[in-house]
């Protein structure tokens, strides 16, 4: 395998690294999106991220003889999982028989699964056509790559102390709280078409939290899960907007690399097969 493929691996590996980096402080309040600097490395990182997996994946040619799953797919998804791994994790594991381990693996192991579910299918659509084209390689493929980063990004959520905290505290947490305050703040000032004064709105603040608290109370032991399949469901629905964003950015990363002749496109002889009597 040349170094070009090694250089792809790399530059997927320092991606994942600073995006997993810039994740973690955001966890501690990802639905706040009034604060535009927290939110906004995340993202850059996700498109970055998942738009070096497709070219990588786009790039690369299985070696001979793999019909399906080959070491160079697993190669770039262990690019992707260690340093989250290493983040996420090593930090807070002290022994291999710590049970958040296991669901750290077994999370792993399903978004490792639906990058290499990814990864079959650009290697497929990167061959459907006569003629290549790039967005029809990663159509289908890129959202694969986006929805494994989401789950692993709901899962460092499920295990974030301040929502795990809300299993054994009788209220929810403070970045729940600060959620709540904001909206709070824009229905009150909705409804009465304009500002409201300071003790109005806190007081209306204050009833809210309350009766929110007291509906969940008897359920806060399952508020954990509930809040990452939340956080995913929410991530998920706007994945149509990451892959167009990340195609905007993979079209850029193409043109430039053709333009430098780091690409370049061959033609190859295809046989197919056809009915005969």
């Amino acid at each position: 395998m040349s170094y070009k493929y090694w250089t792809l691996v790399a530059l997927v590996f320092i991606a994942a690294f600073s995006f997993w980096l810039a994740v973690r402080p955001w966890l501690d309040n990802p639905l706040d999106v009034t604060q535009q600097a927290l939110w906004l490395k995340p993202l850059i990182g996700l498109l970055v991220s998942a738009m070096l997996v497709c070219l990588t994946m786009v790039l690369i040619a299985r070696p001979k003889g793999a019909a399906r799953l080959s070491w160079t797919d697993l190669v770039v998804v262990l690019a992707v999982v260690l340093p989250y791994w290493l983040i996420f994790v090593w930090p807070n594991t002290t022994t291999l028989l710590n049970s958040d381990w296991y669901y750290y693996l077994s999370g792993g192991v399903v978004a490792g699964l639906f990058l290499l579910w990814g990864a079959e299918q650009i290697h497929k659509d990167r061959q459907r056509h006569l003629n290549f084209s790039l967005t029809s390689a990663v159509g289908a493929g890129a959202y694969k790559v986006i929805t494994a980063l989401l789950l692993l990004v709901s899962l460092a959520y499920y295990f974030n102390p301040s929502v795990q905290d809300t299993a054994r505290r009788d209220q929810l947490s403070e970045s729940t709280r600060r959620t709540v305050q904001v909206f709070t703040m824009k229905l009150v000032e909705q409804q009465a078409g304009g500002e409201v004064s300071e003790s109005a709105f806190r007081k209306a603040f204050l009833e809210s939290w309350h009766q929110l608290n007291q509906f969940l109370r008897p359920y806060f032991y399952l508020m954990p899960p509930l809040l990452a399949i939340g956080l995913f469901l929410v991530l998920r629905g706007f994945a149509f907007l990451f892959f167009y964003l990340m195609l905007l950015l993979l079209w850029v990363a193409w043109l430039l690399l053709r333009w430098a002749k780091v690409i370049t496109m061959e033609k190859q002889t295809v046989e197919i097969e056809i009915p005969k009597l």
